[in-house]
């Protein structure tokens, strides 16, 4: 079978899942470069602050930016965790179609 024909087959469910990992794992480290980036923003503007009210104004706007990353971190943990569910249910689902988990593994006798 020729190296192109191979490369347009779709891989394996395992191969694939690993694929998708990888790609949500890539996206989660550049969303978290662009909120260190803000926070980095948000310390600067701390550190210029000269008087009282531009010091007030510029950690309430820190603050604000660590409870809006909190929550999108949140929400996301609670999506990640459905998402989990979902294959476990799948994969136990899949496993009784097959009769896997049906008969318990036994020792091989002598």
């Amino acid at each position: 079978m020729a190296a192109s024909t191979l490369l347009a087959e779709e891989p394996p469910s395992t191969e694939k899942h690993q694929t998708d990992r990888e790609a949500i794992r890539q996206k989660f480290e550049e969303r978290l470069k662009e909120e260190d980036a803000q926070l980095d923003k948000a310390q600067q503007q701390i550190s210029a602050a000269s008087t009282d009210k531009e010091k007030i104004e510029a950690l309430s706007g820190a603050v604000t930016t660590l409870i809006s990353q909190r929550k999108a971190m949140l929400t996301q943990i609670g999506a990640m965790k459905e998402r989990l569910k979902e294959r476990v249910k799948e994969r136990k689902e899949g496993e009784s179609k097959s009769g896997e988990k049906e008969a318990p593994a036994t020792a091989p006798s002598e």
